[in-house]
């Protein structure tokens, strides 16, 4: 039998398992599933692989093919750098997927300074009522992104991004900090 999803990236992995790998009235969910079990293999009850992984992983864009280094979560938990989109996917099926996982900048870029599309997308997320995010890390991030704009001596935009933090206090003093 051959593997068609042999030296494809895991995005075109999982449109083969979304499009060919499910019924036409299969759900996103159901596709990605599959997708998930392609990647992982499945095991036994004694827990002997059943079926074997023949999917690409779902890393991200820059991370060499081999790449599968475990990364620390701020609640120390490990897991496995994954790409934003895969991350987006997880929220879309649970929506208990937790938030610092999908807005990590590593999953996007290999510059973990890099808030540039982290922030933005906690706002769209946030507007979609995904708010389960520890308000430390929401202000955490709120605050790594002005810092990144005060570093490219962009301001008016960290004042911007410095209003959204929801804690008074801190919000305060961080504008009050950029515009002196």
């Amino acid at each position: 039998c051959a593997n068609t999803c042999d030296g494809v990236d895991w995005r075109r992995a999982f449109a083969v398992h979304l499009w060919y790998g499910s019924s036409y009235e299969a759900s996103v969910s159901e596709g990605f599933a599959r997708y998930l079990q392609a990647f992982k293999g499945s095991r036994d009850d004694d827990g002997n692989a059943f079926q074997a992984a023949y999917a690409t992983a779902p890393q991200p864009h820059y991370a060499p093919a081999a790449m599968e280094a475990d990364r620390r979560c701020d609640s120390e938990v490990d897991f496995r750098l994954r790409d934003t989109c895969f991350h987006l996917l997880r929220l879309y099926r649970k929506q208990t997927h937790r938030l610092q996982r999908t807005l990590d900048p590593a999953t996007h870029t290999p510059y973990v300074l890099d808030y540039q599309l982290s922030w933005p997308l906690f706002c769209v997320l946030q507007s979609l009522h995904y708010e389960h995010m520890p308000a430390s890390l929401v202000a955490r991030l709120h605050c790594n992104f002005a810092a990144q704009l005060m570093s490219l001596d962009m301001w008016p935009w960290a004042v911007m991004v410095a209003l959204h933090i929801p804690q008074a206090s801190l919000r305060e003093s961080l504008v009050k900090e950029i515009i002196t």
